[in-house]
């Protein structure tokens, strides 16, 4: 009989990847603990909490994330080139997740896995700034089928990640199928 399993329970591999997350102006403490919960789960090495992002310690940052902001490694900075030209530095592909002009679908596109990626989240109301626009390699979005243009900053930041995870083990899914 199948059951949901406990917490102590499930084994992870508490591994990170070369993949960082930029939040850029990230205004709402709900959302900056999402992404710390969702970079925790998805093996992310650090958060860049760029220009006026929320940062901890922050009350309800740190109830959304779950003691999370304890474990993944972040970094402040009002300087959004500066963490842009410090990344560029390191070998970091530069990926906005924003819906542009040339941006590529999250469906049609082969995300980078052998080399380093830096993913940078726009603010909630105005998404990616132009300055940070005209510098990053290239920009994602996810395919809208409804009326709006977009959606949560942090459900996008998932299934990018989630897609991200899913290309960089895909030889590796293929030999579990369930039949």
């Amino acid at each position: 009989m199948e059951r949901q399993l406990q917490h102590e329970e499930v084994t992870t591999g508490k591994r990170h990847f070369p993949l960082v997350v930029i939040c850029e102006d990230m205004l709402d403490p709900l959302n900056v603990g999402s992404v710390f919960r969702l970079a925790d789960a998805m093996g992310v090495e650090r958060l860049y909490l760029a220009g006026a992002s929320v940062a901890p310690p922050n009350r309800k940052l740190s109830r959304t994330a779950r003691s999370t902001e304890k474990r993944i490694p972040y970094t402040t900075s009002p300087d959004k080139i500066l963490i842009l030209d410090e990344l560029a530095a390191q070998g970091y592909q530069l990926v906005g997740l924003e819906i542009t002009n040339n941006s590529y679908s999250l469906f049609d596109c082969t995300l980078p896995t052998d080399k380093p990626m830096a993913i940078w989240l726009g603010s909630e109301n105005t998404g990616v700034s132009a300055e940070v626009l005209r510098r990053l390699d290239f920009c994602i979005h996810i395919p809208m089928q409804g009326i709006n243009s977009s959606m949560n900053v942090v459900q996008a930041l998932g299934m990018a990640l989630f897609e991200w995870n899913r290309q960089r083990t895909q030889g590796q899914i293929d030999q579990k199928l369930i039949t």
